[in-house]
């Protein structure tokens, strides 16, 4: 029987006195001890005294009252599938805001990745493997916290999640048919350059999980491949979109899919989300806040205050200290944003390299979008 991954605390009495205990409870039983609006723990079945206050829900799960658990699970009807550095973040912060649209407050659950079995520990830089663990933060695994997510939007038109994840994992689309066959995905696709530099930028400046520069990491990416190493350093293969989507193609119709471009979305957002509405069956005069930029590129300067001021705990604690903290913490953004630059442009060289690499991959990618592609 499942029980939550976490810890629900309860109170007991034990010598005259109120204390909290920790608990794990399976979740067939926490269900029917909502429904029936029993918070005991179901004594004799749990070794633990009696709960004498309602249980506190873990936030994670995100249900929005216990009243929720009396309807049956929804399940989600459409995906934001990728590509990951294109968008996406932006497409589902403006879907989000939408009435007749249900998405978690999290992005990025993975659960078709490996749904019901947990995440395989990936490989990557030696020195870094701890810090590998928590690209995985956000993921899902258990079909009943997954489908938990969706709790409350049971009456809202459309329900979906976007993990960009999707895209890439081969085993994802058998396993969306396997629980949703009438699905829906949404796709945003960039100039597989420009998201393979972008992709780089991430793991190097924001995550610090790229120890070498591009050239040597692009020419190490097959070795890394043989060797397990994690999706988030693969940034050549990541951009073959057509040899992903033939994947989904092969199992759902053509026009389950709406296949948007990158540039396309940032010169025209709102027309980009009226086509998104449409394509959703929802009212698309809906007009949502677009003030805020959910993610955009870093590049800093130098690197050593780059790192300076991200990772060094030990004088980001002297500073807190010397500082109050508002005053900390515009000194620290003030130092960011003099070390912010522009991406830098990649050689002509590498360019012409990556082109010939993904050359085949974009003239097949425009066949299945039956228009020509401005990347060529």
């Amino acid at each position: 029987m499942r029980t939550f991954g976490f810890l629900l605390n309860g109170l007991h009495e034990d010598s005259g006195s109120a204390q909290r205990v920790p608990v794990k409870v399976p979740y067939q039983q926490l269900f029917k001890c909502l429904q029936e609006k029993r918070y005991d723990l179901a004594p004799g079945k749990i070794d633990q005294p009696a709960a004498t206050r309602p249980l506190e829900l873990p936030r994670a799960v995100r249900v929005k009252d216990q009243e929720s658990f009396k309807r049956p699970l929804a399940h989600p009807n459409f995906f934001i599938i990728g590509a990951a550095k294109s968008g996406t973040s932006s497409l589902w912060h403006y879907l989000r805001q939408h009435p007749d649209v249900g998405m978690p407050h999290i992005k990025e659950p993975n659960y078709f990745v490996s749904p019901d079995t947990p995440l395989r520990d990936e490989h990557g830089p030696p020195s870094l493997l701890p810090q590998v663990k928590s690209l995985h933060k956000y993921s899902v695994t258990d079909t009943e916290r997954y489908l938990a997510l969706f709790s409350g939007f049971e009456n809202h038109r459309v329900r979906g999640e976007a993990s960009v994840r999707y895209l890439y994992a081969p085993q994802v689309p058998l396993h969306i048919h396997n629980m949703v066959p009438e699905a829906r995905f949404i796709v945003l696709l960039r100039n597989p350059v420009d998201r393979l530099l972008s992709h780089y930028g991430m793991m190097r400046n924001e995550y610090f999980r790229e120890p070498l520069n591009l050239r040597n990491a692009i020419d190490a990416e097959p070795e890394r491949i043989r060797e397990n190493w994690g999706w988030d350093w693969h940034y050549v293969r990541t951009g073959l979109y057509a040899q992903q989507l033939d994947r989904y193609l092969k199992i759902f119709s053509r026009d389950r899919f709406l296949i948007l471009l990158h540039d396309e979305f940032v010169s025209g957002p709102r027309e980009t989300m009226k086509t998104v509405f449409r394509f959703l069956d929802v009212e698309e005069a809906f007009s949502p806040d677009m003030n805020t930029n959910m993610r955009s590129g870093y590049w800093p300067r130098s690197e050593h205050l780059h790192r300076f001021v991200h990772t060094s705990r030990s004088m980001n604690q002297l500073f807190r200290r010397v500082l109050r903290r508002n005053n900390y913490l515009r000194f620290r953004n003030l130092l960011v944003r003099i070390n912010r630059t522009s991406v830098p442009r990649l050689s002509t060289s590498v360019r012409q390299d990556l082109m010939r690499r993904f050359h085949k991959d974009i003239a097949r990618l425009s066949e299945i979008l039956e228009r020509p592609l401005p990347w060529l």
